[in-house]
């Protein structure tokens, strides 16, 4: 059982299997438990996928090195381009799924994200494996800020609430999973078993979106906000690759001052764009019902990468430090 409610609009609305076409209708917010429970289940299983992968790699450097012949700063990107990408595309695509619809650019991210964790599982070479954890970033960018949207769009006043508390104990606890799992399964077999996990909560994720979870979306005021997609990309890009480089470059080295200069222009340019466009791609303000998916996306992501970085970073560099000279600790 579906009631209509606030400003998105729903295209397919399924509940209990059965489906009604409404193209253009106000939202449906889902007053079944079951049905509830079937979506918070889903856009969990799909949230702890992405989650997972963000430090799951972090335990694995000098197996990374070893197999690939790889420098320090390569084992690194290919730890760091997956969260570089989630958190540049995360903004951009999770306004794509509110104005395209909800459950397309869920399906279509966990496609994207499962077909990339399985070829970087198999990757012979370098190169792919950077590719392939790149195709994976732009999945999870794909997937985490819609499984949020899919909650606050459904899910009516207090069973809101307590899903939106759900997802960010998912978000949390999933990259705490990831790191024990990954060490557990880089000890007792190999590294590019540390992909399973996120391909086996894909599939599931995957077959039980196409049934459970109703595709809604919210109405377009406008065209797509290109100029903001973009600046946000830029802000992301700049200021994490200025953090990762800094520390080998050195603050002062110019690379580092140009990107961290474009940061700062382009988040001025972002403010300033979205506080005047019709359309813009970041909708928070303080009148906000609900926190705005965006921000808790950056936030959770953000802190899964903290608690997975200095718990992996001491595990690693004790693992290291018998030989591998390219674990030298981070300045």
């Amino acid at each position: 059982m579906v009631e209509k409610q606030g400003t998105d609009t729903v295209d397919v609305v399924t509940v209990g299997g059965g489906a009604a076409t409404e193209p253009d209708a106000a939202p449906a917010v889902v007053t079944d438990p079951r049905s509830r429970r079937a979506i918070l289940l889903t856009v969990s299983i799909a949230l702890m996928a992405v989650v997972a992968s963000v430090s799951g790699l972090n335990v694995a450097q000098p197996h990374l090195a070893a197999t690939f012949d790889a420098a320090q700063g390569t084992v690194l990107w290919i730890i760091n381009i997956y969260t570089l990408t989630l958190a540049a595309l995360l903004l951009p695509l999770g306004a794509a799924g509110d104005r395209w619809g909800r459950r397309p650019v869920l399906v279509l991210g966990l496609v994207i994200f499962g077909v990339a964790n399985i070829t970087a599982a198999v990757a012979p070479t370098v190169e792919l494996m950077l590719a392939s954890r790149l195709l994976a970033g732009a999945g999870a960018a794909m997937i985490m800020p819609v499984t949020l949207s899919v909650i606050t769009s459904t899910f009516p006043g207090e069973a809101r609430s307590r899903a939106i508390g759900v997802w960010t104990a998912v978000a949390g606890g999933g990259g705490i999973v990831g790191m024990y799992l990954s060490a557990l399964l880089v000890d007792v077999a190999t590294w590019r078993w540390l992909f399973a996990l996120p391909v086996v909560l894909t599939v599931v994720a995957l077959a039980s979106s196409v049934t459970a979870v109703p595709n809604s979306r919210q109405p377009a005021n406008g065209r797509y906000d290109i100029l903001g997609a973009v600046t946000s990309v830029v802000v992301a890009v700049g200021l994490t690759f200025a953090l990762h480089e800094a520390p080998a470059l050195g603050w002062a080295h110019p690379a580092i001052l140009v990107t961290l200069g474009l940061a700062v222009a382009a988040t001025g340019a972002f403010v300033a764009w979205e506080l005047h466009t019709p359309a813009p791609c970041w909708t928070c303000g303080p009148s906000a019902a609900v926190g705005c998916p965006a921000a808790r996306c950056c936030s959770s992501c953000s802190s899964a990468c903290r608690r997975g970085s200095r718990w992996c970073s001491t595990r690693t560099s004790r693992s290291c430090s018998a030989g591998a000279a390219w674990s030298r600790p981070w300045g």
